[in-house]
């Protein structure tokens, strides 16, 4: 059912999100361009490349931004996107659903910015115009800048929700050399920090904005409107303490145990004069604990050999001769919940490297624990990458773990 077709009895707006929604913030949240694109001629919009499935798709899409971003409604999201069923047609064909779906992606990602920027320049205007007769064009590109200035909110939203992620990673991968980042191969902007890429991108988006974008009718806060105020480390720094509080709240929820060791090496590091040393040995037994009941040994090895075949460092021989997984075996496969990879990623690669340096550094405090300021700042910071890399495997593996699989987790741990 198209949105044209939506009757608007009284009676709808006590059950229909869409309309309440509507009324409450006197909002439309229609995509402005699927309406203009959907009144450009059919043979207009072959050209361009747009099939009708395109236009509708984009409508859904724009009404699940504006209600996922919509901070008036206090309902779970998934509650607020029951309506999309109702704007769906009742049967598709799955090549066509397929087809909407990822000129909807192209269209997202690499034409609507440059169409942003193409009815932007002189050239561009002069194109359009021609192609599609002159009102058609000056409602697309209306339209255009309505929907792209929602897209830019929507993407920085999404890309400052992921921060904390970005924070973690970082502290995690701490004492990674850079010959080591580079062994792992892919991803030389790491070197500048997962933040850092993260804050790049956001002050890109200004770029966009300063092309006049109308933000009036964008369900915005605030903050939003502009590129961060302060810089990186700052961002970190006040990043950082969410992160941590984060990943003990999740610890606490996996395994008394485990928040137990935690704790104790905060506490022997504030208190004890052996302080450094007994934190180093709690956080060792934190992270061995944590990878040696999640998965067994056999389950690692297999899982290494089905998703990482090629990887090195995974395995040695053990005193009786048998095949182990490492520590960074068992820490990569921690990081993916154990579950099907389907394409190996660098991310996850980083993550397992960090953590198992971070358990060698610990080692050697453990054990020629001097108690200086620095040997106390090194444990600080191996704390914050041991928390890091938690958060990022609840958020990044484990995120998509349910029901019995979750809760078979839980109980080794």
């Amino acid at each position: 059912m198209s949105l044209e077709n939506i009757t608007h009895h009284p009676s709808e707006t006590e059950t229909d999100p869409v309309k309440r929604a509507q009324i409450r913030t006197g909002v439309c949240h229609k995509s402005a361009l699927a309406e203009a694109l959907r009144e450009v001629h059919p043979r207009v919009r072959k050209v361009i490349g747009i099939p009708d499935a395109v236009i509708a798709y984009l409508e859904v899409f724009v009404l699940v931004i504006r209600h996922v971003m919509d901070d008036h409604d206090g309902r779970p999201w998934q509650e607020r996107l029951d309506f999309i069923d109702e704007y769906l047609p009742p049967t598709i064909d799955t090549e066509i659903f397929m087809l909407g779906v990822s000129r909807i992606e192209g269209l997202l990602v690499g034409d609507l910015p440059r169409w942003t920027k193409l009815v932007s320049s002189p050239q561009g205007k002069t194109f359009l115009r021609r192609l599609a007769g002159a009102a058609a064009y000056d409602k697309i590109e209306s339209a255009l800048r309505s929907d792209g200035a929602l897209l830019v909110i929507a993407f920085r939203r999404f890309f400052r929700s992921l921060t904390p992620v970005a924070v973690a990673l970082d502290d995690c991968v701490v004492f990674l050399t850079p010959h080591q980042m580079r062994e792992i191969g892919g991803l030389d902007l790491l070197e500048r920090s997962a933040l850092n890429i993260a804050y790049q991108v956001d002050a890109q988006l200004d770029r966009i904005l300063d092309h006049d974008l109308p933000l009036k009718d964008v369900p915005m806060r605030d903050e939003e409107a502009r590129t961060y105020q302060i810089d990186v480390e700052t961002l970190a720094n006040q990043v950082r303490p969410l992160v941590s509080g984060i990943s003990q709240d999740k610890i606490s929820e996996v395994s008394a145990a485990l928040s137990r060791k935690m704790s104790g090496a905060r506490q022997a590091l504030a208190t004890s004069d052996d302080g450094c040393s007994q934190a180093a040995n709690s956080l060792i037994e934190f992270i061995d604990r944590l990878l040696r009941q999640a998965f067994s040994e056999a389950y690692v090895l297999e899982w290494t050999a089905t998703y990482y075949p090629g990887e090195t460092k995974m395995t040695f021989e053990g005193k009786a001769g048998n095949l182990r997984p490492t520590k960074r075996a068992q820490a990569l496969c921690f990081a993916h919940g154990g579950q099907i990879v389907e394409q190996a990623s660098s991310f996850h690669r980083l993550a397992a490297a960090g953590l198992n340096e971070t358990r060698a550094r610990l080692q050697k405090i453990k054990h020629s624990d001097n108690g200086t300021l620095e040997e106390k700042a090194l444990v600080e910071t191996a704390i914050s990458a041991v928390e890091g890399f938690f958060l990022f495997a609840i958020r990044a593996g484990w995120a998509d773990l349910q029901g019995e699989r979750l809760e078979e987790l839980r109980t080794r741990m």
